[in-house]
């Protein structure tokens, strides 16, 4: 047996269906989401505001997430900034 054989043999047991069951515990789904972006120096700061902090709020990103869950938004930046 070669070390692909041997590499294919493990992903085929810990994929259901394709070996032996995976067996990963169940987790509870979220209750509560933080989103945590550090953003400092005034071209990183304004790099976020004219297009990462759009893109983040258009529809199907945060507020998508928001209007299921309870959401949390923590810009993490220097008092200057």
């Amino acid at each position: 047996m070669n070390m692909l054989d041997g590499l294919a043999r493990e992903a085929r047991s810990s994929r259901p269906g394709l070996g032996e069951p995976a067996t990963k515990p169940q987790r509870a789904p979220p209750r509560a989401v933080k989103l945590l972006l550090p953003a400092w120096g005034f071209r990183h700061v304004r790099q976020f505001l004219d297009s990462c902090l759009p893109t983040l709020l258009a529809p199907g990103n945060v507020p998508a997430i928001a209007a299921r869950i309870p959401c949390e938004f923590v810009l993490l930046t220097s008092r200057e900034d």
